[in-house]
């Protein structure tokens, strides 16, 4: 299949530094990043001006792999607004929970004024509640635990947790928490 089926993407960039061509696919990202030597540049450049390609050479292969063609049934504008809304309209419910404003470093950098101690029990009911009732809405449940230092409230951190586990069970939606220490 030669010269046909593939075109090259609108999201193909395009650096030429000393003898190198530096391409970069920014819808792609970072993984798309290939640096072309002088030797195959000329090859590189026309096919992605248009000009032709081999489908079947190793270069096209890997240009391929990394979104610099794409078929040409494709409709990259479709494919960015798909991306977009997966991104914007995330289907996950996200927590930033500060079981307490309390930190035992004192940085001088830090923000804090460290007037409150642990989250109290009807702040803690009023999360779970909250979860409970929009649980259905979310494909899952994830807790960032900050502070202060929030493992100066480990017994608000494993209260809220274990919760959120059991509503998440009931719910069949997956439940994951990250810290900040």
């Amino acid at each position: 299949m030669k010269n046909t089926g593939f075109i090259p993407s609108k999201y193909n960039n395009l650096v030429f530094r000393k003898n190198t061509l530096r391409l970069y696919n920014s819808f792609v990202g970072t993984d798309s990043f290939v640096i072309v030597g002088d030797r195959k540049k000329e090859k590189i450049l026309a096919w992605l001006e248009g000009k032709g390609y081999n489908s079947e050479d190793d270069d096209f292969k890997l240009l391929y792999e990394k979104g610099y063609f794409v078929s040409a049934d494709i409709d990259e504008k479709i494919r960015t607004d798909v991306a977009y809304n997966e991104i914007v309209f995330d289907p996950s419910l996200i927590l930033v929970i500060l079981p307490t404003e309390m930190c035992n470093f004192k940085c001088g950098y830090c923000y804090e004024a460290f007037q409150k101690g642990a989250m109290g029990e009807d702040v803690q009911k009023g999360i779970i509640k909250y979860v409970k009732k929009n649980i259905s809405r979310f494909t899952k449940v994830q807790v960032g635990w900050f502070g202060g230092e929030p493992t100066l409230a480990i017994d608000v951190v494993r209260n809220l947790s274990l919760e959120f586990k059991k509503i998440c069970k009931v719910a069949k939606k997956t439940y994951s928490a990250s810290m900040t220490t």
